[in-house]
């Protein structure tokens, strides 16, 4: 729920999100890359959390799941940082921009350890999903809204609501999730959208699982409907 300071009433829900943390070295150097930059209402906690580790100074790339305005508020605390995303990658602070796929032919960012993965138009039309081969955790996947928080915290009937509010495409989100689970077995941590909570496979199985369930199928159906009724309008444009 949100914050009552808020005075958004009953059905409001707290925007925070998942921000994390990736240490790896280059030329010797310590260096930190951040996936995604959070609320600025959280700023004070982000912080703290990052000087646990080093310095912002030291923050070198921002890693964007995607460009909603929750996970990337704080992007102006990072002047110079070099920002990736599905859209494009651009240094902060200047008008220069590249394509993600041209400047990094191979896949990963830095070393092989860090890779991205772009599925374009799932929740957003901008998604990247960032796997990290780390040696304090194992392989894990930060996977941004493709799931907004563990089916304990949002059931899927909330869940379908905020995706028929908020996402491009569920059955695109469905097939995005249930793909990067197949075909990545070696992948045992998964960091979400919306929550602190880091979930296994069992808990990714149990979400895709939820998305094969009756309350999301009302949402394929209606979804199914306006694209037959769009096809129609642009039949109309041929």
């Amino acid at each position: 729920m949100a914050d009552p300071a808020s005075n958004l009433g009953e059905g409001a829900f707290s925007n925070q999100t998942t921000v994390g943390l990736i240490e790896y070295e280059k030329e010797g150097a310590k260096k930190y890359m951040l996936v995604d930059t959070g609320m600025a209402a959280d700023w004070d906690t982000i912080l703290k959390g990052l000087e646990e580790h080093g310095k912002k100074e030291d923050v070198t790339y921002l890693l964007v799941t995607h460009w909603d305005q929750d996970h990337m508020q704080n992007i102006k605390e990072f002047p110079g940082a070099l920002v990736v995303s599905g859209i494009s990658t651009a240094r902060v602070g200047t008008d220069d921009f590249g394509m993600v796929n041209a400047l990094y032919p191979n896949g990963y960012i830095e070393n092989e350890a860090i890779r991205f993965k772009n599925v374009n138009r799932t929740h957003s039309r901008d998604e990247m999903i960032y796997i990290v081969d780390s040696e304090n955790q194992g392989k894990v996947a930060f996977i941004g809204d493709l799931l907004f928080a563990p089916l304990a915290e949002l059931p899927a009937e909330q869940a379908v609501m905020f995706d028929k509010m908020a996402t491009i495409d569920i059955g695109q989100k469905y097939f995005v999730l249930k793909d990067l689970f197949e075909k990545n077995t070696d992948i045992q941590k998964f960091f979400v959208g919306h929550s602190g909570t880091i979930l296994d496979r069992e808990e990714i199985a149990d979400a895709i699982k939820a998305m094969e369930s009756s309350v999301y199928k009302e949402a394929i159906k209606e979804l199914v409907q306006q694209l037959e009724e769009k096809a129609e309008k642009y039949k109309n444009l041929l």
